[in-house]
């Protein structure tokens, strides 16, 4: 994550407020890899977890920044906020990053409606390569396909450069039942989250 979080500071297009950053990751990850890119990059991020409290607490967090940067007023020493430390530690499960480390190589990888984003995916060493479906099958990707549809905004979406809204097929033709963009296939996906419970969705 923290080379994708990198590319998206370094997009143009409006500027992020921060990030908030996955329990779940970071309960594996820890905190090291994104202690040095918040300092290397400026942007406040806050650990959540999944109960409303952890989330309202990392908003107020982000908000707090925000607000401190825009009035220039004295901010926290404290870039990245750990608002889950019930579970995430600094060091983060040490045994699962260890399997990690023994099943895969970091590699590049293609992020729908973005593009590839260098060192931010992972890939089975090549010592375990029997049980790599891509390399035992002979799979490749057929560079002739989009990855996304043609009219899906998708990748707009995730760089925070338009709203769900603003995309011609949501809602229309696109929705949880008929997704057309990763942005809607999964429950935590933008496009999804805004359909089930946007404002169009509280006035149904």
């Amino acid at each position: 994550m923290p080379p994708a979080l990198a590319a998206l500071v370094a997009t143009e297009g409006p500027s992020l407020d921060g990030f908030i950053l996955p329990g779940h990751v970071l309960a594996v990850a820890g905190l090291g890899d994104y202690r040095a890119l918040a300092e290397k990059t400026g942007a406040p991020m806050a650990v959540a977890g999944f109960e409303p409290v952890d989330l309202l607490l990392a908003v107020e967090h982000l908000a707090r920044r925000a607000h401190e940067k825009k009035t220039g007023t004295a901010g926290g020493p404290e870039r990245v906020f750990n608002g889950y430390s019930r579970i995430v530690k600094d060091e983060g499960n040490l045994a699962a990053r260890r399997a990690m480390d023994e099943v895969f190589d970091v590699c590049d990888a293609a992020w729908r409606g973005i593009g590839v984003i260098p060192k931010s995916g992972y890939r089975v060493k090549e010592r375990l390569a029997a049980h790599d479906a891509q390399r035992r099958f002979g799979l490749e990707p057929d560079a002739s396909l989009k990855d996304t549809h043609p009219g899906c905004r998708c990748g707009h979406v995730l760089l925070g450069r338009v709203e769900p809204e603003d995309c011609p097929l949501f809602r229309k033709v696109c929705n949880p039942d008929h997704p057309i963009g990763p942005c809607m296939v999964a429950f935590e996906g933008t496009c999804h989250a805004r359909f089930r419970h946007g404002p169009a969705a509280r006035k149904g």
